[in-house]
């Protein structure tokens, strides 16, 4: 109580006659009760302000990149590219090769952005603006803004849309990748959501909010 006193009247919310009056106040109880509810109502008013000025910045981000029309079908109908020139600059690279990466086995669709990898019903998604920046540095940015865009998805009320599926999430860092999504339960369904919802309107701006500095996650992952 006497931090949040102290940073009211440094604010300017309290001049010294309020503050020694607010000192009265408090030396009874009522006093105390009737503060503190009031303290509390101002969290909750600033939270509320700092989420609603966090909602408007999402409302202008632009996304980092887009899909052709042609290259979402070929995912959803699983009619994979085969590497092309980004993946093979992705093998190439001296940190891809230390840590033994190996998407033999893998069904690659590759697009102007980057690439996404297929195992069994596992989803790898590499963007080369990342691995050219260095991956390691960007998987935990990865990791918040997967955690703020299932929070603005249920706030939005469409994870309601769903449907019959299930979608895990992990960080990318085993195969060194932006990160990995699992298709657990749901076949198409699930597919579907991965390629019309995600790629398409989640990813290209989580991946831009992800490489700039500037923006501040609302929530670190770390935090429950």
């Amino acid at each position: 109580m006497f931090q949040s006193i102290q940073m009211e009247v440094r604010s300017g919310w309290l001049t010294q006659g309020h503050f020694e009056r607010l000192l009265k106040r408090l030396s009874k109880k009522e006093g105390r009760d009737e503060y503190l509810q009031w303290l509390a109502q101002l969290q909750a008013h600033r939270a509320r302000l700092a989420q609603q000025q966090h909602r408007n910045s999402r409302k202008e981000y632009k996304p980092l990149f887009s899909s052709k029309q042609e290259q979402i079908l070929s995912f959803l109908q699983q009619k994979p590219s085969g590497p092309g020139p980004l993946v093979e600059e992705f093998k190439q690279r001296e940190d891809v090769r230390k840590r033994g990466i190996d998407l033999t086995h893998a069904l690659i669709y590759e697009f102007e952005w980057g690439f996404v990898t297929q195992q069994s019903e596992i989803y790898d998604f590499y963007v080369s603006h990342v691995w050219r920046h260095g991956t390691e540095r960007y998987i935990d940015r990865f990791l918040s803004g997967w955690k703020e865009e299932v929070d603005h998805e249920v706030e939005a009320k469409r994870i309601q849309t769903w449907g019959d599926f299930l979608i895990s999430f992990d960080d990318g860092i085993s195969n060194f990748s932006c990160l990995s999504l699992g298709n657990l339960v749901g076949g198409e369904k699930g597919r579907s959501w991965i390629g019309l919802e995600f790629l398409v309107r989640i990813f290209p701006v989580l991946a831009a909010k992800v490489i700039d500095p500037k923006y501040k996650f609302a929530r670190d992952w770390r935090c429950v």
